[in-house]
């Protein structure tokens, strides 16, 4: 029986049976750093290419970062675990169905058992269906309500709250949402060769097609959109309004945090065309992302003139690059901006028009909660290093994609990096107790501004045991 392979670790997600604890510590690397450490779960007698193949793509952490969800292979069938209970054991697991409701208290998922489809919310079984619909699964913002895609016989129909609604031909199972207030819920049906939007049960116009993933609410819970296909071309809908008519609909459309702009790129006719509120702001040869300050006060986007991309605020265009980075950010407060950017054959980060680089490549550009401080990660040569302020952190063999994140206060820079065989999470600097990784799709969360949590794998021997680490700071 092989060892796992040190290599794949930082990728790694797996667990199997609970192990009772917490330990307490103070951090050997950091003495200022109290550390508990609660076992979660632990899984015995596998090997690398499972870890890698199988159990990495089955592992869900919930929102809160402290609760795991995961599969666990049973001889010939899929026992199905969330922390250290077994909720039940099935032939197989519907794909993307594994869900935990934004409150992190509840799970719900889809499996097979025979010919049938089984739907299960906190435990209890649903049964009876053909198919449940992949990425189907979807929870209300307040974890109230749940809604998910289903069929019996040939027809397909949502069932939300336990109560199943109309049938149809099809269902856009991308295209279910709830309004950000819960009480709204939206998908896209097919009848015929026509699709159409059920809003709050009644059905809208009918339209050759919907686009996928489109389907969206407001903020403030008052409109929804989407964009539909008429003869050929492409047009947003908003509360059945048709917009104007499109060669293409690129990408995402954005609301404003108040709901009172919306925007989205057109391409007409060979360019492509900024609209907001049904208004032509800006046309150029080619637009990128858009994106609305969190007060929704400014409007940023990527376009490109003569060859050169750049990124414009308000309309005011910023410097011409060869390329940009697909993340831009504003801080939290809406007056700070960063992007990456790349020239003369290095890649820059650009916050409020300063350059500094160049870089192998610019990750995870993150603004403190009071838009005062800014952190990224960069390979300097072959070496990645974080940067917070101008401090240069580091040299690492590799950092954790999207750890980065900032206290409360500010105060610190916390994140997820490897040296060697050894991954830590380093805070302010220091480096915390080594392990072998954080699970993938966990975060490090601060509860406070000296208290924070995040969920690891250790090795030992042919197992790996998950563990929740909270830590408190001292000094």
């Amino acid at each position: 029986m092989s060892t796992f392979s040190r290599k794949w670790l930082p990728a790694w997600t797996i667990l199997s049976l609970i192990v009772p604890g917490p330990s307490v510590a103070a951090d050997a690397a950091d003495p200022g750093r109290q550390v508990s450490e609660t076992a979660v779960a632990r899984l015995q007698n596998t090997n690398d290419k499972i870890v890698r193949a199988a159990f990495g793509k089955s592992v869900r952490v919930s929102p809160d970062s402290r609760r795991v969800a995961f599969i666990q292979w049973t001889g010939r069938q899929t026992a199905i675990m969330v922390d250290s209970k077994e909720i039940g054991r099935y032939d197989d697991v519907v794909e993307g169905t594994q869900v935990f409701s934004p409150d992190s208290q509840r799970f719900a998922f889809a499996a097979r058992r025979g010919t049938q489809r089984v739907f299960v919310l906190d435990g209890s079984e649903r049964t009876g269906y053909g198919a449940v619909g992949a990425n189907s699964v979807v929870f209300s913002s307040d974890s109230k309500r749940v809604v998910y895609a289903a069929k019996k016989a040939d027809k397909w129909f949502v069932v939300a709250d336990g109560k199943e609604g109309s049938p149809h031909d099809a269902l856009g199972t991308a295209n279910i949402a709830f309004s950000p207030d819960g009480r709204r819920l939206a998908y896209a049906a097919m009848e015929g060769e026509e699709w159409f939007l059920v809003l709050d049960g009644v059905a809208g116009k009918r339209y050759e097609a919907i686009g996928d993933a489109s389907v969206t609410f407001s903020p403030d819970s008052r409109s929804v959109v989407h964009t539909a296909k008429v003869q050929g071309r492409w047009l947003l809908v908003i509360d059945g309004r048709e917009g104007t008519a499109c060669d293409e609909i690129a990408g995402r459309f954005a609301f404003s945090a108040d709901s009172r702009r919306l925007a989205y790129l057109c391409r007409v006719g060979g360019e492509d065309l900024l609209i907001e509120n049904e208004n032509v702001q800006a046309r150029h040869e080619a637009m990128g992302a858009l994106a609305f300050s969190p007060d929704g006060s400014r409007l940023a986007y990527a376009a490109r003139v003569e060859g050169k991309w750049f990124i414009a605020i308000d309309g005011k265009a910023g410097n011409p690059y060869e390329r940009l980075g697909a993340q831009f950010a504003f801080s939290p407060d809406g007056r700070r901006f960063a992007y990456a950017a790349y020239k003369n054959g290095g890649w820059y980060t650009v916050v409020d028009g300063t350059e500094s680089g160049p870089y192998q490549g610019i990750f995870d550009l993150t603004f403190s909660a009071d838009g005062k401080r800014f952190a990224y990660w960069a390979p300097v040569g072959k070496t990645p290093f974080v940067f917070a302020d101008g401090e240069k952190l580091g040299p690492y063999t590799a950092i954790g994609a999207g750890s980065l994140t900032f206290s409360p206060d500010g105060q610190r820079v916390a994140y997820s990096a490897q040296r060697g065989n050894q991954t830590f999470v380093v805070l302010g600097g220091h480096e915390g107790t080594p392990h072998d990784g954080l699970v993938r799709g966990g975060k490090i969360i601060f509860d406070s501004v000296d208290r924070f949590h995040y969920i690891v794998g250790r090795i030992s021997g042919n197992s790996l045991l998950i563990q929740l680490v909270e830590e408190r700071l001292s000094r």
